[in-house]
């Protein structure tokens, strides 16, 4: 089983927002078409990318494994080593985790990991997710987006296209000035009298009490 089935990465993203977050990574590309920018990164492959990995991330690999070329490796037990890079550092192949946290923030074989690997033997690559590999870079821009010709369209608009909103014709006979009332608001409320303080149909001015 490959070492990266069981991992997850982030790949040194931690958005708030997944919108924020590629507005950001596309703000140079904004101004160009899609089109164009697959045929050029689909050109760029065929020319400049001979490695297994890409090559930004094939130099990242070279400079982990030069960096720690001095350290010392100890095993642990199977698939388990301390680096000591001076401090020390426990490194988890079968894990695909080190403590010092870039392995599984990035998904890319730390310093200390490139060493634990290289201790083993085994091949470096496999270690590696298949994101960073230039199959994967491959097969993002293999996909041709094809040309979409207007010359069928019309060159301009046409104000007679226009969809005009009809004007609103009240409906026929007389107007309604207000409501029809419920029964039950015809009938007068009964007041209370602040002189005789009783319920009726008469106030302070009108009291039969005067």
């Amino acid at each position: 089983m490959d070492q990266t089935e069981e991992r997850k990465s982030r790949y040194v993203a931690h958005p708030s927002t997944l919108s924020k977050s590629f507005n950001n990574w596309i703000l140079e590309f904004k101004n160009l078409k899609v089109m164009k920018k697959n045929s050029e990164k689909r050109v760029e492959d065929l020319e400049n990318f001979n490695t297994r990995l890409t090559p930004v991330y094939e130099a990242i690999l070279k400079e982990n494994i030069d960096i720690g070329h001095t350290w010392i490796v100890v095993e642990s037990m199977e698939r388990l080593y301390e680096v000591k890079s001076p401090r020390s550092h426990s490194v988890d192949l079968l894990e695909g985790t080190c403590t010092c946290h870039r392995w599984r923030v990035n998904g890319f074989p730390c310093a200390h990991a490139c060493v634990a690997i290289q201790a083993t033997r085994e091949d470096i690559y496999s270690f590696v997710d298949p994101y960073f590999t230039t199959e994967w870079y491959n097969n993002t821009y293999q996909e041709i987006i094809l040309p979409i010709p207007n010359y069928d369209k019309p060159r301009s608009y046409d104000p007679s296209d226009r969809v005009i909103v009809p004007f609103h014709v009240p409906p026929p006979g007389r107007r309604r000035a207000q409501r029809f009332k419920n029964t039950w608001e015809k009938q007068k409320r009964h007041m209370m009298c602040t002189k005789c303080f009783t319920l009726g149909h008469h106030n302070r001015a009108t009291c039969p009490m005067i």
